[in-house]
């Protein structure tokens, strides 16, 4: 199942992403800070994609 999280890239948002993965999903993270986005979907894998909204 697909998963969207907004807020995924840190804190509480990242660990349920991570949590969710581990589960079999794939998450869809969304944020501002392209970053901090690449990073998160670096540290989680195959699994995960981020989507962000250009400023």
């Amino acid at each position: 199942m697909d998963i969207v999280i907004t807020g995924g890239t840190s804190g509480i948002g990242y660990r349920i992403a991570k949590d969710l993965i581990a589960e079999g999903h794939q998450v869809i993270i969304i944020g501002q800070d392209a970053t901090k986005g690449r990073a998160s979907v670096a540290q989680l894998g195959k699994a995960a994609f981020f989507l962000s909204k250009p400023i």
